[in-house]
């Protein structure tokens, strides 16, 4: 059975916190362990918080609904 250490150095190397489809053993890893799914959703609102904050960007600073943006995208992901 794989190892904790080893599904997060998995779910770190992809960008959207998601397991590859190829890799079955962490897949069903993650289920049954919950500091990995923990992780997995952490990784996941990083980047799904740092996409909010890239898109929000301009020139003359965020626009006013920004902190908005991303709260509800934190909390529903």
């Amino acid at each position: 059975m794989i190892r904790c250490k080893e599904v997060a150095a998995l779910v770190s190397e992809q960008s959207t916190g998601r397991l590859p489809w190829w890799r079955v053993d962490a897949r069903l890893h993650v289920p049954v362990c919950r500091n990995c799914r923990r992780f997995a959703r952490q990784i996941r609102q990083i980047g799904l918080a740092s996409s909010v904050c890239r898109d929000a960007f301009e020139p003359d600073g965020a626009p006013g609904d920004f902190e908005a943006r991303v709260v509800k995208t934190l909390i529903d992901p």
